[in-house]
């Protein structure tokens, strides 16, 4: 429960600017050292999760029996079931000494006036992870087994003795041992590019932007609870082995286009609307194993081993056990037909078989949204106070207002396609897998509408009125 010392990092920054008068174009360019922190929660668990402090003890049930449930019970005279065992849950560990998430970004953007209303922007930025944090699970011993058939991937299988024995016994009470350290290997970086046009007058003004924006990193920091981190990731090393891939936050393509007006009346009122456009690439997912823990490292969790991508002739080699599906049986044989065609039909899979699927390589559509915007501002004079009046309406997504199908943003669900499961092994020792695949996931999308109360994500229009009183 010895929290880590938290290595001081500087922060330093330059800026610099230049013009150009022969272009009439301005030069900016920027870097500099950007430091965070450790989510508290993270260190708390040090603490609190420190294997001292939780006793679970699992007997019989008739042992139990002698146990009721007690409020008041302080545990000072507890005497354990005779025949028991005792699990202490998880354990947080950290490094003797960690560095603060820490990203280096340099900036350029060139600035280039067309005319007196008129400006062309072009910018590029660039950055790198100087220090991040990663988990590993020191509970667990190294995979010494591969599976046999067209995925030879290196796993812990149902011989090999997972956890290290602890106890003179071979026994281990510790579901996890999760250790938070900085990564020494790979960090994460990431880039986006952008233009834009920008016209400016008195009373209206437009621009249209295009960017490109791709990120990669080992943990994206999603989860509040350390642990998660390592169980809830998606690999096809072991979750003790992850590499850099493509960031649940990602970019991909975007374009952008706005165009407000002003319209100015008598006695300072005045009425401003906006449309805004924006266009975007579809969310990152990634195709996994469905069933089943396939590398073995942690069995309570399934759904994050990435897919070997079979040739076709591959597919012939794999064993799919037969099942039945909404009351339809489909043969080992149907199954690797429908495999196949899925496959086929599937750009990114086609691309890589004979490969493993990479984590958030894959994206949803392109999605198109649509806002308008209006405001009214009204003075009034009571007296010798003055009170400003603001009325606002907003449609966001008004192209779904006018067709249901359009302004939809789709998804696939927890951004992992479960695409083939795993039913086991056909015997220990050879460990060859037993796979099945629903047929039914070729001629049905993988993707669902995203009906998100965010306003920002959500396929549905929706509406929203504003009143503001402002005195002064």
């Amino acid at each position: 429960a010895k929290l880590p010392r938290l290595r001081s990092i500087p922060s330093p920054r330059i800026y610099t600017r230049f013009f150009i008068p022969k272009w009439n174009t301005h030069l900016k360019i920027g870097a500099g050292i950007f430091a965070g922190r450790i989510p508290y929660a993270w260190l708390g668990g040090i603490v609190s999760n420190n294997g001292n402090k939780i006793d679970q003890y699992i007997s019989k049930q008739e042992q139990l029996r002698n146990y009721p449930f007690n409020p008041n019970n302080t545990l000072v005279h507890f005497i354990p079931p005779l025949n028991h065992t005792i699990n202490k849950g998880t354990v947080y560990l950290s490094a003797a000494k960690l560095n603060l998430p820490s990203i280096l970004r340099a900036t350029l953007q060139v600035d280039k006036t067309i005319n007196p209303t008129t400006v062309f922007t072009l910018q590029f930025m660039y950055y790198k992870n100087l220090s991040e944090l990663v988990f590993s699970n020191v509970n667990i011993n190294n995979a010494i087994s591969y599976l046999d058939g067209p995925d030879t991937r290196l796993i812990h299988a149902p011989n090999d003795s997972l956890k290290i024995a602890i106890n003179q016994n071979g026994t281990n009470p510790y579901d996890h041992i999760i250790l938070i350290k900085n990564s020494n290997s790979a960090l994460g970086y990431g880039y986006e590019m952008s233009f834009q046009l920008k016209h400016q007058q008195q009373q209206k003004s437009g621009l249209i932007k295009y960017s490109l924006g791709n990120a990669y990193s080992l943990y994206d920091g999603n989860y509040l609870i350390a642990v998660n981190h390592w169980k809830l990731m998606e690999q096809s090393q072991g979750r003790n082995h992850i590499s850099l891939s493509a960031s649940d936050f990602s970019q991909g393509h975007r374009i952008y286009a706005e165009y407000q007006f002003k319209i100015r009346q008598q006695k300072n009122k005045r009425f401003t609307g906006s449309i805004h456009y924006n266009g975007q690439s579809g969310a990152p997912y990634s195709f996994v194993y469905g069933k089943g823990n396939l590398s073995g490292d942690d069995p309570t969790t399934s759904g994050y081993d990435l897919i070997y991508i079979p040739r076709e002739a591959e597919i012939n080699q794999m064993y799919f056990e037969p099942i039945f599906k909404k009351d339809i049986y489909f043969t080992s044989d149907q199954q690797k037909e429908a495999l196949n065609i899925f496959i086929n039909s599937n750009k990114y899979l086609q691309k890589r078989r004979g490969l493993y699927a990479q984590r958030n390589e894959s994206r949803a559509p392109f999605t198109h949204r649509i806002d308008l915007k209006a405001n009214w501002y009204l003075p009034i004079k009571i007296h010798t106070q003055k009170i400003h009046l603001n009325f606002s309406f907003e449609i966001l997504n008004v192209a779904n207002l006018l067709n249901s199908k359009w302004g939809q943003q789709l998804q696939v669900a927890g951004g992992r396609v479960k695409l083939i499961s795993f039913q086991g092994f056909k015997n220990n020792q050879s460990l060859i897998p037993i796979y099945s695949f629903d047929p039914s996931l070729s001629s049905q999308s993988i993707f669902e509408l995203n009906n998100s109360l965010n306003p920002a994500n959500t396929s549905n229009w929706m509406f929203q009125l504003g009143f503001r009183l402002s005195f002064y």
